[in-house]
């Protein structure tokens, strides 16, 4: 009984990964997009989802860190004066911009958004 449970389970499972409407990759920059909305402020001037919104500054931050810390020269330049929030907004607009993007990796993305909207003076 319970091998023939598991064996429904993997057949289900490996049915839904192999389900070709939305790429794994979609998938993630979409998920990053909607976890940022979260950093939205509603008109109490309450987080709409306080979780959601941490996640998203994580992960970005966390990108940012990481380009770094491989050693990776970031090519793009964020003066001190804009706030990580504000960064946060400007993701969530440009990717309402740039709905192609979505059907790319999140890093693929970020870098994209980074390099558009802040560029390194030449």
């Amino acid at each position: 009984m319970i091998r023939a449970a598991i064996l429904l389970l993997v057949g289900t499972l490996s049915a839904v990964a192999q389900s070709p409407s939305i790429s794994v990759a979609a998938r993630e920059t979409q998920e990053l997009v909607a976890l940022c909305r979260g950093t939205i402020r509603d008109e109490q001037g309450s987080r709409k989802n306080v979780t959601d919104a941490i996640q998203c500054l994580s992960y970005i931050q966390g990108f940012k860190d990481g380009l770094v810390f491989t050693g990776g020269a970031p090519r793009f330049c964020i003066a001190a004066r804009v706030s990580f929030g504000e960064q946060v907004q400007a993701f969530i607009r440009w990717a309402d911009q740039h709905r192609d993007t979505l059907t790319q990796s999140k890093q693929a993305t970020l870098i994209k958004f980074f390099e558009e909207t802040y560029p390194c003076p030449k």
